[in-house]
């Protein structure tokens, strides 16, 4: 239930920044503060509706029903909410690759590039920014430094 209190800040956080996108003294004409007054709006009622049940034949609480704006790409909460479905689809996957190598961390990440003319190319692409964000990573931990 903490993570929930977690992701709740985050929007917070999130709208708060939006607030300071909107621009009051243009009416209505900049579209950009318009986006992010809506975007705004939408966070501020985000994760306002949580009910949790105690199952006790299995001792666990789990999210029964909740409200959500939707916003996955933007709001923090719909985004944790949507990267618990996608690891509980893998989930049976992930333990065993985990168990074959307990040294594995899952990380849920998504790499997201405009649409292209070559697939093949995109593919590309992402596979070789996927290899330096690793690199990067491994160096960082090995000396401390990420560049």
């Amino acid at each position: 239930m903490s993570r929930f209190g977690l992701l709740k800040h985050r929007a917070k956080l999130q709208e708060q920044y939006l607030w300071t996108q909107v621009d009051f003294k243009s009416e209505g004409k900049d579209d950009l503060s318009n986006k992010a007054l809506k975007a705004a709006t939408k966070l501020k009622g985000c994760g306002q509706f949580l009910i949790f049940r105690n199952y006790y034949t299995i001792d666990q609480v789990k999210l029964e029903k909740f409200h959500v704006c939707g916003q996955h790409l933007l709001c923090p909460m719909c985004a944790g909410i949507r990267a618990a479905r996608s690891m509980k689809r893998y989930l049976d996957r992930i333990h065993e690759l985990m168990r074959q190598n307990p040294r594995l961390k899952p990380v849920l990440i998504t790499l997201t590039v405009k649409n292209g003319e070559d697939l093949e190319e995109r593919y590309n692409h992402l596979t070789s920014s996927f290899r330096t964000l690793l690199s990067r990573y491994r160096d960082y931990k090995k000396k401390g430094l990420g560049v």
